[in-house]
């Protein structure tokens, strides 16, 4: 086993060990492996601004369900991602789900412009700062992904790559829609599902 998943590891079995005897959050807990949330939390805001210079806000994606992957450039993890999350992206975009990347700590943006397409990223990516990175704690780490309901509330959370995260994450999306076709409420479609952040440059 690598260092990196080694010490994410024992992260894991330490906190969870600690919620066992009552000492931390249950909601933490969740955070750090992927379960599904026991109460779902609102999601905070979101006000930041686009590779293309547009702003990027709250409100532009409450009623879709949200997909906020936050990444960084120098991590390796992050980057074995970006094929599964374009694949999604187009496999459930015509049933309103988007994926945000939130780019942390990587530079310019100029940079992060030119690694994303460096990297064939085909989804919008928005550049993170301290601040988004503190309200959507806690945070351990790169990559942290969310998902994120039609009402603005985070259903899962994990931290870290690989394993059967993006099987896991497809399998809740699949239980979210199915749970609103039964509904009677029907879903708002996104006008914004297929949109870019950058053009994006076919091999």
């Amino acid at each position: 086993m690598r260092p990196t998943a080694l010490l994410a590891a024992s992260a894991i079995a330490s906190v969870a060990l600690l919620a066992v005897f009552g000492l931390i959050d249950p909601g933490w807990v969740a955070w750090l492996t992927g379960a599904e949330h026991p109460a779902y939390p609102i999601a905070a805001s979101i006000d930041l601004v686009g590779l293309d210079g547009d702003t990027i806000t709250s409100d532009d994606l409450r009623g879709d369900i949200l997909v906020l992957e936050f990444w960084a450039t120098w991590c390796g993890p992050c980057i074995e991602e970006i094929d599964d999350y374009n694949a999604l992206q187009a496999a459930y975009a015509d049933d309103g789900v988007r994926v945000l990347g939130v780019a942390v700590r990587s530079g310019t943006t100029a940079a992060i412009e030119a690694f994303a397409r460096e990297h064939d990223i085909r989804y919008p990516i928005a550049i993170g700062d301290d601040v988004v990175w503190r309200d959507f704690g806690p945070m351990w780490g790169v990559p942290t992904t969310l998902l994120i309901d039609r009402d603005w509330k985070v259903r899962r959370a994990w931290v870290g790559a690989g394993g059967s995260k993006i099987e896991t994450l497809r399998a809740s999306l699949d239980a979210m829609l199915a749970d609103e076709r039964s509904s009677p409420r029907a879903p708002r479609r996104s006008a914004h599902a297929n949109d870019a952040a950058f053009p994006v440059e076919r091999r």
